[in-house]
């Protein structure tokens, strides 16, 4: 018998638009049978045993980061009516140095009477800071010092200073709990440079399972980890905010974004041993960003680098990317090469320096028409010394709408074709890899989406990519049009001819432009 356990947030939701109007136990019941036939919602993912302690941990340690945040605004609330300067002096209220000064001295006219060498007494107060907040403390607009404001400064700062405590405490559970759990890929986490065992914890027991992103921006829009852009309104000084300032978006989880703020300043260190996330914070300073919209940059590639480890069950790699990234455009050039090649030997001139416009010549066309190459014939030129060639006339094959084949063949059919094992019904697999041997590496390095009918090796041996007609010819080892052939008739399928297409899809595929008529 299979028991299913609704959310009440998002029955409530439902029910608000399907009965806005009628609050009953019958248009309760019905909203939810309705969006349970109708909607049929995916099953979400359970919490395996073992993670459920780092989870009830994870959910008290943010409960209490909660309960610091909303003591650090009643603190800068009430300095308000005692020091207000002090908030701009001091960015961080809730650090050591200002609670022991305000626990000592809570109000302006306390600080202005105190001897300065008692204030640079203080730890982590060094001495011209002090003396700054004691000329402040004098010249202050604050006028109320009573007893009973700096008892309510102490009482506060008391509170702030055992929530602290307390949330440093079960930061500690936290890592312990995480270091607890069975070996698996979210291991891996911990091995990135610029996430430490805290964060590495925080994120496994809020994401509990990386199955349930289909992609990395998934995992990142989970988080709420992404910059806003703002057009109107006015900054904390009152002063108008220019369109097209950057800020990072409120929503996500409150723990993993404070300790990956964290983590993306010391990755985007000089010395961070990160080097991607280096380039990416330098590469925004010089895009005119702030320094802080670049650490929200910062964060989401760090997300990214945790799905990478976590998906492959491989340990971080800071040169993986810098590799890839030479391998691709190696890759492009040797294909620009042969392009040019093909171009030459088929008797097209090189346009690249012509002055006619307008004409777009591209390597891969939509259609490919092959040319047969067992009738060349090959001699001799004894004036040059060199081997010529010259290419015989072929007939020309049928022109593939590769669109077309590519809608009528699921992801799922090549795989079952392939003897690929994979689980029927998921919306995503990750298994070994059908494509290389599957001794060399580690994990599970094939990714396959089937709802957008792609996939992806991510062994850096491998590399292929793509979609069921580049998965059916990396597999068969065929050229692309072979391929098309080949997998049309393995599944009994006539072939597409582009010619047959109507004209508002040729009209698609060039982009929108109509080609002219003779």
């Amino acid at each position: 018998m299979t028991v299913s356990v609704g959310q009440p947030k998002v029955n409530k939701d439902y029910h608000s638009v399907v009965a806005p109007k009628n609050q009953t136990d019958k248009t309760e019941s019905y909203a939810m049978a309705r969006y349970a036939v109708v909607e049929q919602p995916q099953a979400s993912y359970g919490t395996p045993p073992e993670f459920t302690t780092l989870k009830r941990i994870a959910s008290r340690l943010q409960a209490q980061v909660k309960q610091t945040t909303r003591l650090t605004n009643a603190l800068h609330e009430a300095l308000t009516c005692v020091f207000t300067e002090l908030a701009t002096l001091a960015p961080n209220i809730a650090a050591d140095w200002v609670l022991m000064m305000l626990m000592k001295y809570p109000t302006a006219k306390r600080i202005a009477a105190a001897r300065l060498s008692s204030l640079t007494k203080i730890p982590y107060l060094l001495p011209e800071k002090a003396l700054e907040i004691q000329n402040a403390a004098k010249r202050t607009v604050s006028k109320q010092s009573s007893e009973l404001d700096e008892e309510l400064i102490q009482d506060l700062v008391g509170e702030l200073q055992h929530s602290l405590s307390e949330e440093k405490r079960r930061k500690q559970l936290l890592v312990k709990a995480f270091n607890a759990l069975p070996k698996g890929p979210h291991q891996r986490i911990a091995t990135i440079k610029g996430i430490g065992d805290q964060t590495a914890a925080a994120i496994v027991a809020t994401a509990i399972s990386i199955d349930r992103f289909e992609t990395d921006r998934k995992l990142v829009g989970y988080y709420g980890i992404f910059p806003r852009e703002l057009q109107s309104g006015v900054d904390k000084f009152g002063r108008p905010i220019p369109p097209g300032k950057k800020v990072m978006c409120k929503q996500g989880n409150d723990l993993v974004r404070g300790l990956l703020w964290q983590c993306a300043k010391c990755a985007s260190a000089a010395n961070g041993g990160n080097p991607e996330v280096r380039a990416l914070y330098l590469r925004r300073l010089e895009a005119g960003d702030t320094a802080m919209c670049a650490w929200g940059y910062c964060m989401t590639k760090l997300l990214r680098q945790v799905y990478g480890v976590w998906t492959t069950d491989t340990d971080f790699d800071p040169e993986y990317e810098a590799r890839r990234r030479a391998a691709r455009q190696a890759a492009q050039q040797a294909d620009r090469i042969k392009g040019k090649a093909e171009t030459e030997v088929s008797g097209h001139k090189d346009v690249s320096g012509s002055e006619e416009t307008g004409k777009v010549v591209t390597n891969t066309p939509a259609s490919m028409e092959p040319v047969s190459h067992s009738d060349d014939i090959v001699h001799d030129d004894p004036s040059a010394g060199t081997v010529q060639a010259e290419v015989a006339p072929t007939a020309a094959r049928p022109l593939i709408d590769f669109a077309e084949l590519r809608s009528r063949i699921s992801m799922a059919d090549v795989l079952t074709k392939m003897g690929y094992s994979f689980r029927v019904g998921a919306g995503q697999h990750r298994g070994k890899c059908p494509l290389h041997d599957p001794s060399v590496g580690r994990g599970k390095p094939f990714s396959v989406n089937f709802k957008r009918e792609v996939f992806r090796c991510f062994e850096s041996s491998c590399g292929c990519q793509g979609n069921v007609l580049d998965l059916w010819s990396a597999y068969r080892k065929l050229p692309l049009y072979e391929s098309a052939l080949d997998l049309a008739k393995t599944f009994n399928i006539e072939l597409p001819d582009q010619r047959r297409s109507s004209p508002r899809k040729k009209q698609k595929k060039l982009g929108g432009h109509t080609p002219p008529t003779p």
